[in-house]
């Protein structure tokens, strides 16, 4: 009974180990994806992605990739609004898109903070009618798709070579037999 305890266990720190490595790949690809593409402003969006790999007591392992969440909308953009929202989301979506006309220097770089206000206000409007461009033009699927994909390739090549190799140990030991020429 102990030693499938410790299979399970040796199983599981595999799996731990292949998870951390195929989360820590994708969630750098799925950033330099969205570098490339130029979906950067403030970078709170790609500073929010990270993940955790928890081995559980009974030998399962848990992974979890955390995002802001509205992350999707680096390839859906973001749609025109169902609700009118409360007065302080909007306060804080219009101060969100203030930083934003800053930092890409929309309409114009070097203006004053009354103008930024009115761009940001001017914005919002628009994109709570219309929806953003990225919405308007179907969305694009080269952020994180991807990676996702890639992720989900691996997962299943790493896993299945990981079955075999636990296999294998449990049926013929940690060490295989010398095979002997005749």
């Amino acid at each position: 009974m102990a030693t499938e305890h410790t299979d399970a266990l040796s199983f599981a720190d595999g799996l731990a180990g292949i998870l951390d490595g195929l989360l820590a790949d994708m969630v750098q690809g799925i950033k330099h994806n969205a570098r490339m593409a130029g979906k950067v402003a403030s970078g709170r969006t790609l500073a929010s992605l990270h993940y955790e790999v928890d081995p559980l007591t009974d030998g399962a392992v848990e992974a979890t990739l955390w995002g802001r969440k509205f992350f999707a909308t680096l390839e859906t953009g973001r749609g025109p609004a169902r609700r009118r929202g409360s007065d302080a989301e909007r306060a804080r979506w219009q101060a969100t898109m203030k930083e934003w006309c800053r930092i890409r220097g929309f309409p114009a770089s070097g203006l004053t903070d009354a103008q930024y206000e009115r761009a940001a206000a001017f914005l919002r409007w628009y994109i709570n009618k219309h929806g953003d461009r990225l919405y308007r033009e179907g969305g694009r699927h080269d952020i994180f798709t991807p990676e996702v994909e890639t992720f989900r390739a691996r997962l299943g090549e790493q896993m299945f070579s990981l079955a075999q190799a636990t296999i294998r140990d449990t049926l013929y030991g940690k060490r295989r037999a010398v095979e002997i020429e005749i």
